[in-house]
This record gives structure tokens, C-alpha cells and sequence, in this order.
């Protein structure tokens, strides 16, 4: 009799342990797919409120009236018409330089943000979803608000002949002569700043990124100078600007991105702690042996 209570208590004890170890396992398994979950991708209108508050309210503020007071003392010492008769006469990049930044600044900002978010979206990679997002918006945004300034100054496009000082002429003016008198500030610099800000903001651990992509941008807005189809200012304004947008609008998504990382991982904690299971433990009181079953959802 000893023996079969001995063999029976042994048996009782080995099972409760192995059930209690594949719980241990299960558990293990459930946080690990919890880990390696992918937080939702965020869309090219996500914080779009936010973005273009943001972008032009606070110390933002001071980059845009910056960008203003550049492009006046430039026109008041005439700084613009000085560099770009030095660029007319010398010819220091060449029209083909200035021709391949100009089909370069077109679209390719739009293209390789629509290029990121589709690309992400299709492949599931939510992050590449959601840098393309940003992108997006921030070179929406940007557009907007240039061409909106395009329309209010009227500024003439520089020339030989061209004042520096053409702006805000009278609407016959802007009728008679419009696609020459849409040029504070260059929209082709402030879209390529726009683009890269954004994903420098977004990526802020990729070292090389700023120091490859903000000298192309530079290069696209120096086309224009080289060109002659912006005036210094426009293009110093237009960097300012896109970069104050997209860096802003980038590390809005970043942090946006980050908080549904974390939101998912913690939620999804939940239901596992939540889930019906049992566990089940020897007790011995009294010289008596007893099964325990706990209960836990």
C-alpha cells in the first residue's frame, strides 16, 4: 500500500509540474508574437490639424518671418540682382545642370513619397507606410501654402532686364503676365526640403540621410539660381520653409508611430492575461494530500 501511495503521490506531482511548465511555455510564446507585432501604419491625412498648426505657429513662427526678412534685405541691398548677374555672366554649373535640377525637383519629391506609402502598404511594412505618409503631406502642405504666397506677392521671375523689387502688382498686371509672376518663393526647393526634412525628422537614428539629402535639395534650389529661374531669396526662402513643414510633419508621424507601437503591444497584453486558463498545484495539510485548481481569466 505504501508503495502504490508513494507511486501515485509521485505520478500526481510530475503531472501537476509538466502542466504547470507548458503553461510557463504558452505564456512565453503568447508574449513573443505580442513583441513582434506591427503597430498600424498611419495615412497621408493622419494629424493633418496638428501638422499644419504646428508648422506655422511657435518658434516655427520665427523661421517663416525669417525667411521674409531674408528675401527683404536681399531685395533692399539688391543682393539679388548682384548674384544672379554674376550667374547670367559666368555660367559657373551650366544650363544642363540647371535643366536636370529642374525636371529632378518636378515631381520626385511626390513620387517617392507616393512611392514609400504605396510600397509600404502593399508589402505590410508599416513604418515605410508611414514615412511615405508623412512625405506626402508634408510636400501637400508645403505646396499649398508656397503657391498661396506665390499669388499674394506676384513677384517677377528673374532676367536680365527683370527688377528684383517686383512685387505685389496690380491684378491686371498679374493677369496680363501670370506664369512670370508666380515666383516667391521657389516651390521646386521648398518641395525637395519638404521631402527630405520629413524623413530626416522620421529616421532621426539614419545618420547619413541629412548629409545626402539636404545637399541634394541644395543642389535643385542652386538649378534654379543657376537657371535663372528663381532669384537667390526665393530659393533661400523656399529652403527655409520646406524644411521648417517636413521636419515638423515628420516628427509628428515619428512620434504618432511610436505611441501605436506601444498602444498595440500593451493592449495585446491584455487578452493573454484575460484568457481562460486553470493551473493546477498539490497542497499538503495535515498529513493529507489535496488538488488545488486555480482559476484565472
Amino acid at each position: 500500500m505504501k508503495i502504490k501511495r508513494f507511486l501515485s503521490k509521485g505520478f500526481f506531482c510530475i503531472f501537476c509540474f509538466l502542466h504547470t511548465l507548458s503553461a510557463d511555455t504558452a505564456a512565453k510564446e503568447n508574449l513573443s508574437n505580442v513583441q513582434s507585432d506591427k503597430p498600424a501604419a498611419l495615412q497621408p491625412w493622419h494629424l493633418l490639424g496638428k501638422n499644419i498648426s504646428e508648422a506655422f505657429w511657435g518658434t516655427n513662427t520665427f523661421f517663416h518671418l525669417g525667411a521674409f526678412a531674408t528675401t527683404a534685405t536681399m531685395v533692399t541691398t539688391h543682393a539679388d540682382r548682384k548674384i544672379q548677374d554674376y550667374f547670367i555672366e559666368n555660367n559657373p554649373l551650366g544650363q544642363p545642370f540647371a535643366f536636370a535640377m529642374l525636371r529632378l525637383g518636378d515631381t520626385t519629391s511626390v513620387i517617392l513619397g507616393l512611392s514609400f506609402w504605396g510600397f509600404g502598404s502593399w508589402y505590410d511594412i508599416p513604418v515605410l507606410a508611414t514615412a511615405g505618409a508623412a512625405a506626402v503631406q508634408a510636400v501637400a502642405i508645403n505646396a499649398a501654402y508656397v503657391q498661396t504666397l506665390k499669388l499674394i506677392t506676384g513677384r517677377t521671375r528673374p532676367g536680365e532686364t527683370n527688377r528684383d523689387d517686383d512685387f505685389f502688382p496690380g491684378w491686371q498686371e498679374r493677369v496680363d503676365n501670370f506664369m512670370h509672376r508666380m515666383s516667391w518663393p521657389s516651390g521646386h526647393t521648398s518641395s525637395a526640403f519638404a521631402f527630405v526634412a520629413t524623413q530626416h525628422a522620421f529616421f532621426p537614428n539614419e545618420k547619413w540621410l541629412p548629409f545626402i539629402g539636404y545637399p541634394i535639395a541644395a543642389a535643385i534650389g542652386i538649378g534654379m539660381i543657376e537657371g535663372d529661374y528663381h532669384w537667390a531669396s526665393e530659393v533661400i526662402a523656399g529652403a527655409v520653409i520646406g524644411t521648417v513643414i517636413g521636419y515638423t510633419t515628420g516628427k509628428n508621424f515619428r512620434t504618432e508611430y511610436d505611441r501605436r507601437k506601444s498602444l498595440d503591444r500593451s493592449e495585446e497584453l491584455r487578452p493573454a492575461n484575460k484568457a481562460l486558463s486553470f493551473t493546477v498545484a498539490p497542497t499538503v495539510a495535515n498529513g493529507r494530500y489535496a488538488l488545488s485548481m486555480v482559476w484565472s481569466w
